[in-house]
């Protein structure tokens, strides 16, 4: 495809600038992680190993306090967070999906989150890997016998999966609060709403009682989702 042809053109030229004009090095990687960052959202990962090498490359610079050329210092810091988090959180979609490392996927999406906490689709993403550890995690238990899951076994089984879930609610917590009043992330919020309140519910013996208590303290646990934009 063209859109292949032409990233493996952007990485040589990534190549020969790291060589040849070492100080624009971040400015051409940070402008090869946003189509990077694309391919990575629709789950496309022919360009995982490429393209996340010139990521981990990006991180390493800017953690060595490099900072893109003709950017002034006050902007640098205010972009910085936001970046990262960016850098990251394509990182744990390719550990997801190339690498099928749902550990380090996590572990990526989590420093995503802690670089910036105000972007649902990283709060969404580690619910999904959480969620198909419930899966799993049901699979086992439902293979039991009805004995079994009365005996030690189960209680173990059982255990596991509510520890599983209490992470998931967590998740979807944070990302209803910082999706809040956000037109495009609607259609997510109702799915995520409705997933909400049947784990509650699974954890609360059918009860919803406490649900809206739990949700609002998210409210304030990322004060830059609820910021003004700066322009």
């Amino acid at each position: 495809p063209a859109g292949s042809e032409n990233m493996e053109g952007a990485f040589k030229v990534v190549n020969e600038v790291s060589t040849d004009l070492p100080d624009l090095e971040l400015n051409y990687l940070l402008a090869l992680s946003d189509p990077i960052a694309r391919f990575a959202k629709k789950y496309d990962t022919a360009h995982a190993e490429k393209g996340g090498a010139a990521l981990k490359k990006a991180i390493d610079l800017i953690k060595a306090d490099k900072k893109p050329q003709g950017v002034k210092d006050d902007e640098w810091t205010k972009k910085k967070p936001v970046i990262l988090a960016s850098l990251y959180q394509t990182l744990g979609i390719f550990a997801w999906k190339a690498a099928k490392n749902d550990a380090e996927a996590l572990n990526m999406l989590k420093e995503s989150a802690t670089q910036d906490c105000s972007d649902p689709v990283t709060h969404y993403l580690i619910g999904e890997i959480q969620l198909a550890s419930y899966n799993e995690l049901s699979k086992v238990y439902d293979a039991l016998t009805e004995e079994q899951k009365l005996g030690d076994e189960g209680k173990a089984a059982l255990e596991k999966i509510n520890v599983v879930v209490d992470q998931i609610l967590d998740t979807y917590g944070r990302m209803l609060a910082v999706s809040e009043g956000k037109a495009p992330y609607e259609k997510l919020r109702t799915a995520v709403s409705a997933s909400t309140e049947n784990f509650w519910k699974f954890r609360h013996e059918q009860s919803t009682d406490g649900l809206p208590d739990f949700l609002a303290k998210f409210k304030s646990e990322c004060p830059a989702a609820t910021a003004a934009p700066s322009n």
